[in-house]
């Protein structure tokens, strides 16, 4: 099982952990990087297919086409971050969408394990229907592209885990089963080890939302 730094994994593997996710997020969504000196991600809530000038139920139609793209397998089974958890933005657990920062010393947290890793990706027939519809956006409305794609990210590939494991040191007070509670998981869902006498082990199964994405820049796709 890898384990990397955030930092580390998102240059050995060319993707972005996202700072937040819901089960609705699809190939396609466009991106961005906010702010001027502590930059993030932020999801601009539109897809590539919105901003095609074609029939509203066509755009719909390519919309499902983009939620529905089939899993596979990917480059990375599983991955560990642990280590460079050293400030707050660390804290922000993707995924499951939930932010410890604030509620637990970042050093005491140990590390991040995502499991089952699979992944969606943009390619094969509706990937070319994407290049398609943007050669004739290009042509017929240049502003539009230059002003909605060109300078922004477009999702190609998410990642989704199995399974998410938090490795919290015992004298961290805080009792994330609490925390994840809140969150509306299920029994089945939540399942904590403390068998270990300096932490606690919380993991997190039946994800339904992306915790990592591919991304590319609209001029280069």
């Amino acid at each position: 099982m890898a384990q990397l730094t955030r930092k580390e994994f998102e240059r050995e593997y060319g993707v972005d952990l996202l700072p937040y996710s819901t089960s609705d997020v699809k190939i396609g969504e466009i991106m961005d990087w906010e702010g001027l000196i502590f930059q993030s991600l932020d999801f601009k809530n539109y897809t590539i297919a919105d901003v095609f000038e074609i029939p509203e139920s066509e755009i719909v139609a390519l919309n499902n086409e983009l939620k529905n793209v089939a899993f596979e397998n990917a480059s990375f089974p599983n991955m560990v971050i642990n280590s460079g958890i050293n400030n707050e933005s660390d804290l922000q657990i993707p995924g499951i969408n939930l932010n410890l920062a604030g509620k637990v010393e970042a050093s005491k947290v140990k590390q991040f394990s995502f499991k089952g890793v699979k992944s969606k990706r943009l390619t094969g027939p509706i990937r070319r229907k994407i290049v398609k519809e943007l050669e004739v956006l290009k042509e017929k409305n240049f502003t539009r592209y230059k002003e909605r794609i060109r300078n922004f990210l477009i999702i190609e590939t998410l990642f989704y885990a199995t399974e998410i494991q938090i490795d919290i040191e015992k004298n961290g007070a805080l009792n994330l089963t609490a925390e994840l509670s809140a969150m509306g998981l299920s029994d089945n869902d939540l399942s904590v080890d403390n068998s270990s006498s300096t932490t606690s082990s919380y993991t997190v199964k039946n994800i339904n939302c992306p915790f990592a994405a591919e991304l590319v820049r609209g001029k280069q796709f």
